[in-house]
């Protein structure tokens, strides 16, 4: 191999290696989770009030760090999650105005998530409002679900907070974003330039040498 092309090419690695360093602070992934909650009750025990909502079902896909904890995330995507008051009212939940919470380990590859409404964010449930919430643990290396911290719950301006006495939360897929694949080849070809340019120039500056010396010999 040419000695400037070794040399461009363990230059482009050094630069690579650097730009992923640069990134290594964070180790994103993006999850979508189905989630049913069903039976729900009162505080009483006694069931929503119909036609409120008996049984709730939705997907919601969203993209976190592993590496430390975050408040306020917008989901890529929540499908389904209709809770329906007892005045026939339907509140359609979707990614504009609901939201998720993580709570982080990555020494023993966990993660809490708090996924809910935005009306006092993902982990709030105020009452006389139109919010819900869940709350699970995962494991962030495979995404499966570990446990569920905390039922789903849902509350309306006209209902009571209603908490489903089953809950299930499937994961649906886990993926790690995988790094741009042009990112070493375009840094080769940035530092294949760079020597081609040094070279001009130098080509230039020792035709200008030898003109100058030309001329001052005449």
């Amino acid at each position: 191999m040419n000695a400037k092309i070794f040399l461009a090419v363990a230059f482009a690695i050094i630069l690579s290696g650097a730009f992923f360093n640069s990134k290594a602070a964070a180790d994103f992934v993006t999850a979508t989770y189905s989630i049913t909650a069903s039976d729900f009750e009162d505080s009483n025990g006694d069931p929503p009030t119909s036609p409120a909502s008996t049984d709730v079902l939705g997907e919601l896909t969203f993209t976190f760090d592993r590496t430390g904890s975050q408040n306020g995330i917008l989901p890529g995507s929540v499908i389904g999650f209709d809770i329906t008051d007892q005045n026939g009212t339907l509140f359609d939940y979707d990614a504009s105005n609901s939201g998720i919470d993580t709570q982080v380990n990555q020494f023993i590859d966990f993660a809490r998530i708090t996924f809910g409404g935005n009306v006092n964010g993902p982990g709030g449930l105020g009452g006389l409002t139109n919010d819900f919430r869940v709350i699970f643990d995962i494991n962030t290396v495979s995404g499966n679900v570990t446990a569920i911290q905390d039922e789903f719950r849902y509350v309306t301006t006209v209902d009571p907070v209603y908490t489903a006495q089953t809950t299930t939360v499937d994961l649906v897929s886990f993926s790690v974003p995988e790094p741009g694949s042009t990112v070493i080849p375009v840094l080769v070809l940035i530092s294949l330039l760079l020597i081609r340019r040094r070279k001009q120039m130098a080509t230039l500056a020792a035709g200008q040498s030898i003109a100058f010396t030309r001329t001052k010999q005449r």
